[in-house]
């Protein structure tokens, strides 16, 4: 398991919310995620309450009654490659058409898991809300691990954190003094490759 960390932040409005452990030994006995780590923290921290994912459950059964219900949904789904017993939805939302969004993750691995979505609204086949014919948006995969999708969430609600600036600048400072360089590079390939005489000529 990576030892990369998820970013959690409290600012004077907005709080996150975990789980008690006594509540979290209640989902454990519902659902695999003993290998998880990672998501285990995240509903100690945040799980019933997170100021960047919206969510907000006033007890863990309301929790447990989500996956029983993301569950119900998603098995509808033709070929679908996943074991119920082995996903957890952590968070919903709704898209620009009003589509119910389930995010989920599998519970079964060792490693960071992809978080993928699922609905089973649909959306205009080109894109363009006039065009009049819909295809099912089904389970799609994101190219984010589960950490990544919240510390993007996280940077995009508070801004990145000063460890991340920091980094930033110091890249800066290493990257503008070659810059001379490079434009006095690409000068000489620019005249020694004749495109200045033809462009001139």
């Amino acid at each position: 398991m990576s030892n990369r960390k998820i970013r959690y932040v409290d600012s004077r409005t907005s709080g996150n919310v975990g789980f008690t452990h006594e509540e979290i030994v209640i989902i454990e006995k519902q659902l695999n995620i003993n290998k998880l780590s990672i998501f285990r923290n995240f509903l100690l921290n945040a799980g019933k309450k997170s100021n960047v994912l919206d969510n907000d459950f006033k007890n863990v059964q309301e929790f447990i009654e989500l996956q029983e219900h993301f569950r119900n949904q998603i098995k509808t789904e033709n070929n679908l490659k996943f074991n119920l017993n082995n996903i957890c939805c952590f968070h919903t939302t709704k898209d620009d058409l009003k589509n119910k969004i389930y995010y989920f993750i599998e519970t079964n691995i060792d490693e960071l898991p992809t978080v993928y979505y699922y609905s089973n609204g649909t959306v205009p086949l080109t894109g363009e809300l006039r065009d009049d014919r819909r295809i099912k948006i089904g389970v799609m995969r994101l190219s984010l691990d589960f950490v990544e999708f919240l510390n993007i969430k996280t940077e995009k609600q508070f801004g990145a954190s000063l460890w991340v600036k920091a980094k930033r600048i110091f890249y800066m400072i290493l990257i503008i003094p070659l810059l001379p360089l490079f434009i006095l590079f690409y000068g000489v390939y620019y005249l020694l490759s004749g495109k200045y005489k033809e462009n001139y000529s």
